[in-house]
């Protein structure tokens, strides 16, 4: 099971701790995409303004989790 967590705000991030009432998780895999400012786009043959990055150990139950401001971040449950 993937989920995605958004955080919209500009400028605040948000802590939040996952209560899953599914089976029980193990670890999970995260990606996060997040450029610097809000208005940052991608441009072909410019450096990159927005990036995927894999997150070495991200999550694990009862865990607290941080999504930076205007980020979208990728759980994948195992």
């Amino acid at each position: 099971m993937t989920i995605g967590l958004i955080n919209y705000s500009p400028r605040q991030p948000v802590s939040l701790k996952l209560k899953l009432a599914a089976k029980p998780v193990a670890a999970a895999a995260a990606w996060r995409i997040q450029g610097a400012a809000l208005g940052d786009v991608n441009i072909p043959g410019k450096p990159e303004a927005v990036r995927v990055t894999s997150l070495e150990g991200a999550w694990s139950p009862n865990e607290r989790f941080l999504l930076p401001a205007h980020s979208i971040t990728l759980l994948r449950l195992q």
